[in-house]
């Protein structure tokens, strides 16, 4: 059963509430409907988070964009093999949060979306997944 974590309504806090219970209290229809909707961005937010984390900590996304910045500020003649395929994937990897983070919107938004399954999720491509474990 779904309930609103919190919704205050003429003045009145409830707490963990049932919408058809409130819905018995007066509650406006639109006002339960705002607060599920947040509840679930909120639920789909942290399932975003969650995974991204799990491929690449925070540290990790840090660490990337600063490899990227120093990387990327040499002359493309004077790179290494290894900081080319470096700088490529964590491009592809920074570029795989933003994106994660769009489909968060666009799951956030579709209440038959299912954000637990992994296939709602855009995929961390193999070979940037093992630059991060390795590199970062």
């Amino acid at each position: 059963m779904v309930t609103v974590p919190s919704i205050t309504h003429d003045g009145v806090q409830y707490l963990e509430a049932d919408p058809d219970w409130l819905r018995g209290r007066g509650v406006p229809e639109n006002v339960i409907l705002s607060a599920l909707d947040d509840l679930r961005a909120a639920q789909v937010s942290a399932e975003c988070r969650r995974r991204i984390y799990a491929e690449a900590s925070a540290e990790a996304q840090t660490n990337m964009s600063l490899a990227a910045g120093i990387i990327g500020a040499k002359d493309a003649g004077t790179r290494s093999a290894s900081e080319t395929a470096i700088l490529t994937a964590a491009g592809t990897a920074l570029q795989w949060v933003a994106e994660m983070r769009a489909a968060y919107r666009a799951i956030a938004a579709d209440p038959a979306a299912d954000y637990l399954d992994d296939a709602a999720w855009p995929p961390l491509d193999e070979a940037v997944r093992s630059m991060i474990k390795e590199n970062f």
